[in-house]
């Protein structure tokens, strides 16, 4: 994936899937269902682009595929 400047404060699970990265959310990014579960224990929702790629690097593990 391509990241952009203006991408850097995306939430992650919006931003993954506006770049068809398959990704299991039924609540629509509200904190509810806790299916876009990453890197083993991460939330997509909860955080944005940057804070992902401060944290984690460019590492990004779907847990469920």
């Amino acid at each position: 994936l391509s990241v952009e400047t203006r991408d850097l404060d995306k939430n992650l699970l919006l931003f993954l899937i506006e770049n068809e990265v398959p990704m299991a959310s039924s609540c629509g990014a509200k904190r509810v269902c806790q299916k876009c579960n990453i890197n083993g224990n991460l939330l997509s929702c909860t955080i944005n682009v940057s804070q992902f790629l401060d944290e984690y690097g460019f590492e990004l593990y779907v847990d469920y595929l």
